[in-house]
């Protein structure tokens, strides 16, 4: 109906990696593969409490109650802007 009413070509498109951001790339998959071994790894030597994240190009151990310390905060127009864009 749509095409008939505008002249445009249709099509239906499947929201998923679209919706998301896009497909991952080359460093999201390789990123992604990294943290998971390194998580697998931890918890096979019995390791708990503890996050992984990537800082300077380095995977790294992060104690939870370390991270969960230091709190940031929103930019209120920021947050704002994503509630008019929702």
């Amino acid at each position: 109906k749509i095409a008939a009413a505008t002249g445009f070509d249709t099509r239906v498109s499947v929201l998923g990696h679209i919706q998301r951001g896009g497909s991952p790339s080359a460093f999201d998959r390789i990123l992604a593969s990294s943290l998971a071994e390194r998580a697998a790894l931890a918890l096979k030597e019995g390791l708990s409490n503890i996050m992984f994240g990537y800082k300077a190009g380095l995977v790294v151990a992060v104690d939870l109650q370390d991270a969960i310390q230091y709190k940031k905060t929103i930019d209120p127009s920021l947050f704002r802007l994503a509630s008019v864009l929702a």
